[in-house]
């Protein structure tokens, strides 16, 4: 048996010592070897790639809406990138001037600024905790609402 463990200690003092971090660092299940394949550098490029790729026609739309609707409807997005700009917010203004936008935005701030405040002054928001005392007992027995001694 001393024999046995001997040689096992030789062998193991002969690999070196890349061997034994790499021998470490080999994930051991699927999952491991999963998340060390994709947290590459080379993948976070890619993503970052796509991100941008998937970001671009919505940029257009943006440079597109300050451009006056002749220069929208006879050019590209891309020709508003380069001067001359004629950038203009007549169409913003045609939006919410001749379309009832304004009002239904005003609307919807008139709805949602009490739907959200009141709620949190009212009784029951006096005893809403602060967000730093979720994960501590001691701090939310604080703001908890206790039952009337009789």
């Amino acid at each position: 048996m001393s024999q046995q463990i001997t040689e096992l200690a030789t062998r193991e003092k002969a690999k070196s010592v890349t061997e034994r971090f790499a021998a470490l660092e080999r994930p051991r299940t699927a999952w491991g070897r999963f998340t060390q394949a994709f947290s590459s550098s080379s993948v976070t490029v890619l993503v970052v790639v796509i991100a941008v790729m998937w970001s671009i026609p919505t940029f257009g739309l943006f440079v597109a809406s300050f451009r006056p609707p002749q220069l929208i409807a006879s050019t590209g997005w891309w020709s508003g990138l380069v001067p001359p700009w004629h950038f203009t917010i007549e169409n913003y203004q045609a939006v919410i001037l001749q379309q009832g936008f304004g009002q239904a935005f005003l609307n919807s701030l008139i709805i949602a600024i009490p739907g959200t405040l009141l709620p949190n002054i009212g009784p029951s928001g006096l005893y809403t905790p602060p967000l730093g005392c979720l994960s501590r007992s001691s701090c939310c027995a604080t703001f908890s609402p206790r039952s009337p001694r009789i």
